[in-house]
């Protein structure tokens, strides 16, 4: 392909979304398959109903969930990591308000392999003490450096103001919350949520029926102690009176602003068409040339064709402008005028103290050590590293490792659940990624939630281009 000549601009004439295929398992957990895809991978997402909205006690849920692959009747943390990591899969945990996720990418055909390890998580997790309190400590020591932060203090009482004391959203975990999680807590929850009368599971990419099979095969018998579907719980909003909260907070050098309001619920039949409002970013739209009747094609690209994961385009290949292509909704002076007051508006808010030149600095910070990493430039692309093993080497920091650029866009594409990265979106939503070990990145969400994926190095064969291959022949041809 040619990236050099612009593409055909064509009308789309078809338009489907494929509808998901929907059957029940025999011991009557509801199947969605979506068979949508020409590579050979497939994606499993395990849903229990298990939230922070059905959790006794703060963050139990949370640590439920995250505590899954620290260690089964089978396989130890390391071993997990280990085969997940051999067989090419890809795990993400994640808590929600109401659900408890569990998504796994995989080749197919080595499905039945990725399925062993995933079924002993979901059915004889330990939830080990050792690992557990390592990861507590981790987390507190997180904890303590964002009520330093005028951002997180800011956010926390919106919540509580919108909320009230008594809702789960509202609710304001503290320090003496974490020391009340114990394995025996966590048990506690598992039993009463992860259990097949508790599940929905959903298969997409190529799903064959030998994945349809193995999938059967591993969670189509009952399992776990309880067999009772979680109660949807209803909570009212108990609203503060007070309009306007100010939270004190001595030193600070700058302030926050919140804003916010309880809007529509989700039986409201206008709750989808918000949701993709406020999905899609205002900023966005507000910047989006197609409502002049022009178009910006090639914003974004595909990187990588087997993933399909798409990246902002801000400067590798060329863009192409299309003026007319379609009626204007409005016109381009008023469009302008909106691009002039947004600049302006950042220009003065902004202000000249902003020395974040990238949207990661001062953002990923490492857990042994507990400094920031630093953006550097290597041979094989950019990566971002920490700054005790750049400047001190390992000895000083024997766990850092240094994770690729594109691997961590491509991880915040995915925990935003957004087709291509924003930097101001990630700004907004996500305060900071720890790196509690090698391969794992831990998002901290500005919400006080957490989500923690994994990440798969790539093979020095993957990282060599074609001039570095040139390089190294003719050095190795001149030291000989």
């Amino acid at each position: 392909m040619d990236r050099t000549i612009q593409p055909e601009i064509q009308a789309l004439k078809k338009f489907h979304i494929l509808p998901p295929v929907r059957t029940t398992l025999p011991n009557g957990i509801p199947l969605a398959i979506v068979n949508a895809g020409e590579q050979e991978v497939v994606r499993i997402d395990i849903l229990f109903a298990g939230g922070r909205w059905q959790q006794s006690q703060k963050l139990q849920a949370l640590f439920t969930n995250r505590m899954l692959r620290e260690g089964t009747k089978k396989y130890t943390a390391a071993t997990i990591a280990e085969k997940l990591d051999y067989y090419g899969s890809w795990l993400e945990l994640s808590s929600s308000s109401e659900y408890a996720y569990i998504t796994v990418y995989s080749l197919n055909k080595y499905l039945a392999k990725t399925l062993e390890v995933v079924e002993s998580m979901v059915k004889e997790p330990l939830f080990p003490e050792k690992e557990l309190h390592t990861i507590l400590d981790t987390n507190i020591q997180q904890y303590l450096v964002n009520t330093s932060k005028v951002d997180f203090l800011a956010h926390r009482g919106l919540l509580q103001t919108l909320y009230g004391a008594q809702h789960p959203c509202g609710q304001i975990v503290v320090e003496e919350d974490y020391h009340a999680i114990t394995p025996e807590v966590l048990r506690s929850f598992y039993d009463r949520h992860y259990h097949s009368g508790n599940c929905s599971i959903f298969l997409s990419g190529k799903v064959t029926e030998d994945t349809i099979r193995r999938v059967t095969d591993t969670f189509g018998t009952p399992f776990g102690q309880y067999q009772q579907k979680a109660i949807k719980l209803e909570f009212s909003f108990n609203a503060v009176a007070e309009k306007r909260i100010f939270i004190e907070r001595e030193d600070a050098l700058q302030s926050a602003v919140k804003l916010g309001c309880t809007t529509i619920t989700r039986q409201n039949p206008d709750f989808l068409k918000l949701r993709v409002l406020t999905t899609e970013d205002v900023r966005r739209t507000l910047r989006n040339e197609k409502y002049t009747g022009n178009l910006l094609l090639q914003k974004s690209f595909r990187e990588n064709h087997i993933t399909k994961k798409k990246v902002a385009n801000i400067g590798q290949l060329p863009q192409y402008f299309v003026a007319g292509s379609h009626e204007a909704i409005i016109s381009q002076e008023q469009f302008d005028a909106v691009q002039k007051q947004m600049a302006e508006r950042q220009k003065k808010y902004a202000g000249s103290y902003t020395t974040n030149r990238y949207p990661f600095t001062q953002k990923i910070r490492c857990a042994c050590c507990g400094k920031y990493y630093r953006r550097k430039t290597t041979v094989t692309g950019v990566v971002w590293i920490c700054s005790t093993y750049n400047t001190k080497g390992k000895k000083y920091c024997p766990t850092a490792k240094q994770i690729p650029e594109n691997t961590l866009i491509s991880a915040c594409c995915d925990v935003l659940k957004i087709s291509e990265f924003d930097a101001e979106q990630f700004a907004e939503r996500i305060e900071q990624i720890r790196i509690p070990a090698p391969n794992e990145l831990q998002f901290c969400f500005s919400d006080g939630t957490e989500q923690t994926v994994s990440w798969k190095d790539r093979s020095r064969s993957e990282s060599w281009t074609t001039e570095m291959r040139e390089k190294a022949r003719q050095k190795k041809w001149r030291q000989s």
